[in-house]
């Protein structure tokens, strides 16, 4: 009877333990998902903002290259040379600009595909912060270098233009 007694008070004490393990696993997979949905959000957040920027620098080079059609017309009234020489210059603007949109959406490509890599690869959360600051610098680094490839490159172009 003592014994029966102590096996069921084992088997309340086992089911107890057991469910504030369970509860406790709940608890953590509870923060990791929230947590994971912050570091979500946040990604979203800085990749809309850098579609933003590219969106912004987009119009600027669509501004630069609506002054410079403007330009190469009113020149081109005075001078038949110097419309040859200005529509070669557009032409290799306008294609040093495509390259460069091109460089940039591979670079934003690149770099949002290493920040997804990054954060996946992280354990824990503090990894994933760590991995996630990384990235974003690199992928800085390379956004940036891209673009100022590009200007050399735009610029040698037009300088081989004219």
């Amino acid at each position: 009877m003592e014994a029966k007694i102590r096996a069921e008070e084992d088997a309340k004490a086992k089911a107890v333990e057991a469910a504030k393990l369970k509860g406790e696993e709940i608890a953590r997979m509870e923060v990791r998902a929230k947590a994971e949905k912050q570091a979500k959000a946040k990604a979203e957040e800085e990749s809309k903002a850098k579609a933003a920027e590219i969106s912004r620098l987009q119009a600027q080079m669509m501004e630069a290259e609506e002054e410079a059609k403007a330009r190469a017309e009113e020149e081109a009234k005075h001078n038949a040379e110097e419309v040859a020489k200005i529509k070669a210059e557009m032409e290799a603007k306008v294609k040093a600009e495509e390259e460069a949109k091109a460089k940039v959406e591979e670079a934003k490509a690149e770099a949002e595909a290493e920040i997804q890599a990054k954060i996946e690869e992280a354990a824990t959360m503090k990894y994933e912060m760590e991995a996630r600051i990384r990235a974003e610098e690199e992928a800085k680094a390379k956004v940036e270098e891209a673009r100022a490839e590009a200007e050399a490159r735009t610029k040698a172009k037009i300088e081989e233009a004219a």
